[in-house]
């Protein structure tokens, strides 16, 4: 035997030992299912390292590669062993055709499928349901309890958050600009732990830009003009807090179930943690015509009581959980709350705040202890307010998360009360109020850059969702 002939040999053992089979995924066509009576189902099997299933369609429209899409979202937990994307407003009609794409991330490669249609026959559509109902009662499968959203903030995952950008007005005409531009720690992760700062427009954008400023926001979010583009003028000035608002709008949403969220909220005059479940779909109205759910909230006041009756007390020592529905101006809230007699405030600490959510209405709790309960009457949630509806209205229909850090506004903070010694700067019914809040910056400020700025921020640890 040559040299030459026991070197390719042995070359050529050592690549059999060494070399591992590549894994190639082959993204299937995926499984539709027509709910009735609205509603769309989509799933593909689960697969080894599969961590994103993608779906983005239109419905008797074109759509392109790159195009959101009118049905759309992500999928990051497989549920019996398919990843399944679900949307219950969808309405489809028999020979309706939905063009879509599809894509999905497997050991870290993304694979997409573009330019598919598919065309909905009631009849096949049907059989398909009953064949699907079938396996699930023969196999007694249940999703109920099953895990569908976390998130440990080991990172900030663009794939899960987007961020609102826009001034905000109705219905609750916040003192912030929700902004990102240039401005990194607003948002930050630390030791596993999601960050969210409210920092003053004028430390960024210089002296009097409040009062003589113009703010442009590119990318805006809202499509009301006034809160994408506005320049101060006499008393109306620009809003001067810039702060921070992420949502899962268009990535995860869910329809009954728990939610946990072990957070530390902020703590400084006039701030308040935007901890809720919102709308996805307006089905109801804008704002809170389709409801909110308040996942925990605590004001950032050491001490905000009723300026009449001290007794009555609004800050960091009460937490409140709830809902708010309605439509301006008689918007109602449901509220269950817990105050604190002694020790350290709501703010202080990091707590484990949970939501259960069903068609009976919600349940609260904090660190495991039950805080109350909220639900609809027989008459409904608000009684006359959506005739025709299901008593379950508005709370029946799919939400999504928002986080985010609130200053100031015209809902959190009641008129006639007072923090420390100074009375609540501004009315909630005043055209002047951001001004009035902005001219007492002296009163609050202070409370917000003590200890180097660092107990303002919004600290988040986790968040999980199991479905019901």
């Amino acid at each position: 035997m040559s040299v030459y002939c026991a070197i390719f040999r042995l070359i050529f053992a050592l690549a059999c030992i060494f070399t591992k089979p590549v894994f190639t995924y082959v993204l299937p066509d995926p499984t539709f299912e027509v709910l009735i009576p609205r509603g769309l189902r989509v799933s593909i099997p689960d697969a080894p390292g599969l961590r994103i299933f993608g779906f983005h369609a239109n419905i008797n429209k074109e759509i392109r590669s790159t195009e959101f899409g009118d049905i759309a979202g992500d999928v990051f937990l497989a549920r019996n062993d398919r990843w399944t994307f679900q949307n219950s407003a969808a309405r489809i009609s028999n020979g309706d055709v939905i063009n879509y794409w599809i894509y999905a991330q497997v050991n870290g490669e993304n694979y997409k499928k573009e330019d598919q249609t598919w065309t909905y026959n009631q009849r096949a559509n049907q059989e398909s349901m009953s064949n699907i109902e079938s396996h699930l009662a023969a196999n007694q499968m249940s999703t109920d309890g099953q895990l569908i959203f976390e998130d440990n903030f080991d990172t900030f995952n663009e794939s899960l958050w987007s961020r609102e950008l826009k001034m905000p007005l109705s219905p609750d005409y916040e003192f912030c600009v929700y902004h990102n531009q240039n401005h990194q720690m607003l948002v930050q992760i630390n030791d596993g732990q999601l960050l969210l700062t409210p920092i003053i427009l004028e430390d960024y954008y210089g002296e009097n830009a409040t009062a003589y400023g113009k703010l442009q926001l590119n990318g805006c979010t809202s499509n009301v003009p006034m809160e994408c583009s506005r320049r101060a003028v006499s008393f109306s000035i620009l809003p001067p807090v810039i702060s921070v608002r992420l949502t899962t709008r268009h990535f995860f949403s869910f329809r009954y179930g728990k939610i946990e969220i072990r957070a530390k909220f902020p703590q400084g005059d006039w701030l308040y943690p935007e901890m809720w479940l919102e709308p996805k779909y307006m089905t109801y109205g804008p704002n809170y015509a389709s409801g909110r759910v308040l996942l925990g909230q605590t004001r950032g006041n050491e001490n905000l009581v009723n300026a009449t009756d001290p007794s009555i007390i609004y800050d960091s020592r009460r937490l409140d959980f709830g809902v708010r529905m309605g439509m301006s101006p008689s918007i109602q809230e449901r509220l269950v709350s817990k105050i604190l007699e002694s020790g350290p405030k709501w703010t202080q600490n990091f707590h484990v705040y949970t939501t259960v959510w069903n068609n009976n209405g919600f349940r609260f709790l904090v660190d495991g202890e039950e805080i109350g309960h909220v639900g609809p009457s027989l008459l409904g949630w608000v009684p006359g307010a959506y005739n025709g509806k299901k008593r379950t209205a508005p709370f029946d229909q799919e939400f999504y998360i928002t986080l985010g850090v609130g200053a100031g506004g015209v809902r959190v903070f009641p008129d006639g009360t007072k923090s420390a010694e100074y009375p609540k700067p501004w009315s909630n019914k005043n055209p002047k109020a951001m001004l009035h809040f902005w001219n007492a910056r002296n009163q609050w400020l202070p409370s917000w850059t003590r200890d180097g700025g660092k107990k303002i921020s919004f600290a988040i640890d986790y968040i999980r969702v199991w479905s019901f």
